[in-house]
C-alpha cells in the first residue's frame, strides 16, 4: 500500500473498535438533512449541461464526445444520494469531467436502485451498493456499449418531453466488448468499492480494472484488499470518515495508494460547500463533523485522478497507449 502526503509515504494506523458507530451515525445523519433538503425528490433532473439519459430514474448515461473513448467510469454517490445538501449538480459536473477524460460515465443512484428493484436480499451496505453497480452495468449491451437505441425506445412519451433523446456524438469510438470500468465512489459509495473489488466477496466485480475513492467509510471494518489499483483521496482535516478510522486493516497491498490532502474536510470537492456546514450526531451533544469545500484540495484530487487513470490505461493519454 502507498500513501502520500507531501510526496512521504507512512503506515496507517488500524481501526479504533469505536470508530464505526462514530462515522456510521454520521453518514446516517448526512443521509436524513440532505434528504430533507432535497424535499424528498429521489432523483433531481438532468444538467442542462449535461446530455443524458435515465435508463430508469436511478441511472443515467452520460457518453464522452471523445473520439476513442477507453473505457466507463461508474459513479456512485454519498450517503445524500444525488443531492448534496439541496445541490444537484456536483456529480453531473464530476461526470462531465470524466467525460472529459475520455470515460463514458454511468450515474448510479444506488439506493433508488435497489428500492426500485424491490429491495433485494443481496447483503449489507456495501454488497448493496456493488450489486447496484452491477445492476447498471448490466443495462449495456453485449457489445459494452450502453444499449441506447434500446432505451430510448422505452422511455415514456412524458419523459421524453423533459429530456434530450440521445444519440452517440459523431465520431464516437466505442470501446470494445470487454471495455475496462473503474469505480468511482464518494463517502458511503466507497462501501461498494471495498466489496466490489474484494475477490473474496460475493459481489466481487471481475470487470473493474480500478477504483477511486473519495473520503471513503469502512464502517463494518471490513478488510481491504482491492485486487486493483484504487487511489484513496482523503482530508487531514476529515472529521466524518477519518483515514485511521476508516482503515480495518490495509496490510501492505500493493494496489491501494492513499493520498491524504492537508487541511481538508470531508466533502472538499463539494463547491456548493464553501460556507462550511457543521453538524453534530447525536444533535447538539454529538461529536463535531465538519463538510467544506477546498479549492487547493479538489485540484490536487483532480491531477492525482488525472494521473492515475492515465498510468492505468484509462485516460486520453492511457487509451492512445493501450491501443
Amino acid at each position: 500500500m502507498r500513501r502520500r502526503t507531501m510526496h512521504r509515504r507512512k503506515r496507517i494506523p488500524r481501526l479504533h473498535d469505536a470508530g464505526s458507530w462514530r462515522y456510521g451515525g454520521l453518514l446516517l445523519a448526512l443521509t436524513l438533512l440532505t434528504a430533507c433538503a432535497r424535499g424528498g425528490v429521489e432523483a433531481p433532473p438532468v444538467h442542462d449541461g449535461s446530455v443524458a439519459v435515465r435508463f430508469h430514474p436511478s441511472v443515467r448515461f452520460h457518453p464522452s464526445s471523445a473520439a476513442r473513448v477507453s473505457g466507463t467510469a461508474v459513479l456512485l454517490p454519498g450517503s445524500g444520494g444525488l443531492a448534496i445538501f439541496g445541490d444537484d449538480t456536483h456529480y453531473t459536473h464530476a461526470a462531465d469531467w470524466y467525460n472529459a477524460h475520455c470515460l463514458d460515465v454511468l450515474l448510479v443512484d444506488y439506493k433508488s436502485t435497489w428500492r426500485l428493484a424491490g429491495k433485494p436480499a443481496v447483503g449489507d451496505t456495501g454488497e448493496k451498493i456493488a450489486w447496484a453497480a452491477q445492476a447498471a452495468l448490466d443495462q449495456v449491451s453485449s457489445t459494452g456499449r450502453p444499449a441506447i437505441a434500446a432505451e430510448n425506445a422505452a422511455i415514456d412519451a412524458n419523459r421524453r418531453s423533459r429530456q434530450r433523446q440521445i444519440q452517440v456524438p459523431e465520431g464516437h469510438v466505442p470501446p470494445p466488448a470487454k471495455q475496462p470500468i473503474v469505480l468511482v465512489g464518494w463517502s458511503l459509495g466507497g462501501e461498494g468499492i471495498w466489496v466490489a473489488t474484494d475477490p473474496a466477496s460475493p459481489r466481487f466485480m471481475p470487470d473493474v480494472s480500478a477504483a477511486v475513492a473519495y473520503y471513503p467509510s469502512n464502517q463494518t471494518s471490513r478488510s481491504l484488499r482491492p485486487a486493483v489499483a484504487t487511489l484513496v483521496l482523503t482530508g487531514d482535516a476529515d472529521d466524518v470518515t477519518p483515514l485511521d478510522d476508516m482503515t480495518a486493516s490495509v496490510g501492505n497491498s500493493p494496489n491501494l495508494t492513499v493520498v491524504r490532502l492537508s487541511g481538508a474536510h470531508h466533502a472538499f470537492d463539494v463547491e456548493s460547500l464553501k460556507t462550511p456546514r457543521i453538524m453534530r450526531f447525536p444533535p447538539l451533544i454529538g461529536r463535531k463533523a465538519t463538510l467544506q469545500y477546498s479549492g487547493t484540495a479538489t485540484r490536487t484530487a483532480l491531477r492525482e485522478i488525472a494521473s492515475f487513470l492515465d498510468v492505468n490505461g484509462l485516460g486520453c493519454r492511457g487509451n492512445n497507449t493501450a491501443r
